[in-house]
């Protein structure tokens, strides 16, 4: 192990001592005043010490709140107050800067001699989302010498195909499956899909409506299967079909638009199924079914060949749609305002958690299909759960195992009683009394006796005879219910055991008063429960006060990481994959080098990144299959949460944290930071441990922690900086691509046709 438990990757800091309950309280009343349009002040009790105050201060600055501590003494006050417009902090510093008439002349000569040619007019045009303007122009490059100059590759071909062409594909495809046994296997696997069922229902739909819904759970198989019956569907009717489905992440579209290739026995980008992502494009003039990135779609819907594109296009299918980024929501803002334009276009938009009520509603009251997924159990794991297991604080590992062992061992309890005395002779004779006579006098006085205490407070209702027996067994062994009710009610222990290794309960089933042992044990089991529940409340209390609760843990991880590999042996025909989510790329690395240098873990396990920044060869490793004997650890961002499954993954750790964009329209401050995710990420992480087996998932954050967790994440378009949004929005009302009005307010019209549109404070007035 690497020492109990650690402060963030071995940093030290300063933790005030202020417990997670009134942390979680804090943030929620400072969200709850700032999303309260009416609410101009918020102070805080005075009842409060200094560290209260001061996690007060730290939660408002992060939130572009103001605060400020009035009053002295038991009168001392938060005050917590907003701004209550739009204005940037340095907006008394900006002045016009201007251009000369030298310059401007000078400008107008260069231009007038050098003028732009169509090319580069359309590369100028990408504005502030050149990432997305890359992606279309570097594929378009990659795959010129397949289209020739010019041809966009999202120009499918597939919707003028014939009805013969059609029949011969069908025919091509059932070939390969008839002369394929491993081909033949996929599609029955393909038909055990949860998603299969509702195949009809989708097609259906889809046929007979322009915009439909899937709200499909985890593993139920939609993102595979769905553009394939939209696809067979076409061709079975003697059509053409040319579908482009969007994916969040690069990674998603080249896993999945792979899947679907080897499930119809096709080499990717020779045949049906392509990609097209950043400096990679595998597409044929064949393709009917091509997976992009959200940027590129969106790139050809906002130029001026977008009518072109959608003429040629059957289908566009939005995949993941609950991730909500800056794309996805700018995607169904220009689609809402297409597809009346082009009434053959179909849109299918796919989610896990997505809210099916709001986007039905906003796309028209559009059907919604809702499919139930299927996952293997998977047993949870949370912070109070975890600390024991490694050990954290001095605590013994695999702390039920320890305890079980113990009482297997029938060891003792450590009960306190007095042992010498006049009254303790007294109690031994009431004690033996009570078991021979059996009477109602005898009983009286054992309980009369147990009533007693000495001097030191110390209760006689655990005073044993000389045999261990003591009031409770005597009274449970004579099934006599009220004497054991009142006992218990005095203290009496039911956990001490007589000289030959019975209990209470013990006792009662001896002398067959079977009920009353079940209720005694019953009972027992309760209060261990408490107990343990007490003693991990401590324990949880004692680490939370001891690490910084803005930083991952990555000891803490580590720690359990190690647990794992020895405490999880690994199964036969399973190489149980460990997926382990974090933040970003800090947090990765550092965890890399970690386990690396562990000598228990560099020859137990490999360990593999899963980030946007490793080259895409690189991230196709983490699919793979460690050699024998090696058990392969993953370390994700939440790029691993959705669309992309790694087929072997039995164990899952959640951070609960996630790197997300932040701005507060009131303070105009944009800042990229840790957050915690929302229930449905932690429900999308969860699932990833049982896609196909039963798996656990550890959450390395408490119960309590979870259910402060918002049901969805907030869009970005409602805590990101719009500058660069609105500047973009401007650039499209020139591009010819008609998808945003003229005049003032035109742009702050475009946003507030969003899902869920920015804050009034963020939106620009132009």
């Amino acid at each position: 192990g690497r020492g109990g438990g650690g402060r963030g990757g071995g940093r030290h800091t300063f933790v005030r001592p202020v417990g997670e309950t009134a942390r979680i309280d804090i943030h929620n009343a400072l969200e709850q005043f700032r999303s309260d349009p009416e609410a101009s002040e918020l102070v805080f009790p005075p009842d409060v010490d200094n560290h209260f105050r001061a996690v007060v201060h730290a939660e408002c600055k992060k939130l572009g709140l103001k605060s400020k501590s009035h009053g002295k003494g038991d009168e001392r006050r938060v005050h917590v107050t907003k701004s209550t417009e739009f204005k940037p902090s340095d907006a008394e510093d900006l002045f016009d800067l201007g251009l000369g008439a030298r310059a401007t002349s000078a400008l107008e000569t260069y231009f007038g001699r050098f003028q732009q040619t169509p090319e580069e007019i359309r590369l100028s045009v990408a504005g502030s989302l050149d990432a997305a303007w890359e992606e279309q122009a570097s594929a378009e490059k990659t795959s010129s010498h397949k289209r020739g100059r010019g041809a966009s590759s999202l120009e499918m071909r597939g919707r003028s195909l014939t009805p013969d062409e059609a029949a011969r594909r069908i025919e091509t495809l059932a070939s390969r499956v008839a002369t394929d046994g491993a081909l033949a296997a996929i599609q029955t696997k393909r038909q055990a899909l949860p998603v299969w069922e509702f195949k009809d229902a989708i097609i259906e739909a889809v046929a007979n409506n322009q915009i439909v819904l899937v709200a499909g759970s985890t593993g139920c198989g939609k993102t595979t299967q769905v553009p394939q019956y939209v696809l067979d569907d076409a061709w079975a009717r003697g059509q053409g079909a040319a579908i482009v489905c969007t994916q969040p992440r690069r990674i998603s579209a080249m896993t999945v638009s792979e899947r679907i290739a080897n499930e119809r026995g096709e080499s990717i980008g020779q045949s049906t199924v392509g990609y097209q992502i950043r400096l990679e494009s595998k597409v044929s003039p064949e393709c009917s079914l091509l997976f992009c990135t959200s940027g590129v779609l969106l790139r050809k819907l906002t130029s001026d060949t977008s009518d072109k594109m959608c003429q040629s296009l059957t289908h566009i299918i939005i995949d993941e749609l609950h991730e909500r980024d800056l794309f996805a929501d700018f995607l169904t803002i220009i689609l809402k305002g297409v597809l009346p334009k082009h009434p053959h276009l179909k849109l299918v938009l796919m989610s896990a958690t997505v809210r099916e009520d709001l986007f039905s509603e906003y796309f028209g009251s559009c059907p919604v299909i809702s499919v139930p997924g299927y996952t293997h159990p998977v047993t949870e794991f949370h912070l109070e759960d975890i600390l024991p297991m490694v050990g954290w604080g001095g605590g013994a590992r695999g702390g039920a195992h320890v305890q079980a062992h113990a009482k297997a061992a029938h060891e003792q309890p450590l009960v306190k009683a007095p042992t010498s005395g006049p009254i303790v002779e007294q109690m031994r004779e009431a004690i033996m009394r009570a078991f021979l006579e059996d009477s109602d006098e005898a009983f009286d006085w054992l309980l009369s006796c147990a009533r007693d205490v000495d001097p030191a407070g110390l209760s006689y209702v655990n005073v044993s005879h000389s045999t261990g027996a003591t009031a409770l067994m005597v009274a449970a062994g004579k099934g006599r219910q009220m004497e054991v009710s009142q006992l218990l009610g005095l203290g009496a222990s039911s956990t001490m055991r007589s000289t030959d290794g019975r209990t209470a309960a013990d006792w009662a089933e001896k002398f067959d008063h079977v009920e009353l042992a079940d209720a005694i044990r019953s009972m027992d089991e309760e209060n261990e429960d408490v107990g343990n529940n007490e003693q991990a409340a401590l324990l949880l209390s004692d680490y939370q006060l001891s690490v910084d609760p803005d930083e991952v843990d990555v000891d803490l991880i580590h720690n359990l990481i190690v647990w794992i590999v020895k405490e999880r042996a690994v199964d036969e025909g399973s190489d149980g994959a460990i997926l382990v989510f974090l933040p970003g790329w800090d947090e990765i690395s550092k965890l890399r080098e970690s386990l690396t240098a562990d000598y228990n873990i560099c020859h137990a396990a490999t360990v593999l990144p899963l980030h946007s920044m490793v080259a895409p060869a690189e991230q196709r490793k983490v699919f793979q299959r460690p050699p024998k004997g090696l058990r392969k650890i993953v370390l994700s961002t939440n790029i691993a949460e959705t669309a992309v499954t790694i087929d072997d993954v039995v164990f899952v750790i959640d951070s609960g944290r996630l790197k997300e964009k932040s701005y507060d329209a009131y303070s105009a401050v944009s800042t990229l930071q840790a957050a915690w995710i929302s229930q449905a990420s932690a429900k999308q992480r969860r699932g990833r441990a049982g896609r196909v087996r039963p798996g656990e998932c550890y959450r390395v954050y408490s119960t309590s922690r979870f259910k402060s967790f918002s049901e969805f994440q907030l869009p970005e378009m409602q805590r990101s900086p719009l500058e660069e949004l609105c500047l973009q929005v401007r650039v499209l009302a020139e591009s010819g691509a008609n998808v945003v009005d003229f005049g003032k307010g035109s742009t702050a019209g475009f946003l507030a046709r969003a899902v869920e549109p920015p804050v009034p404070q963020a939106r620009p007035s132009v």
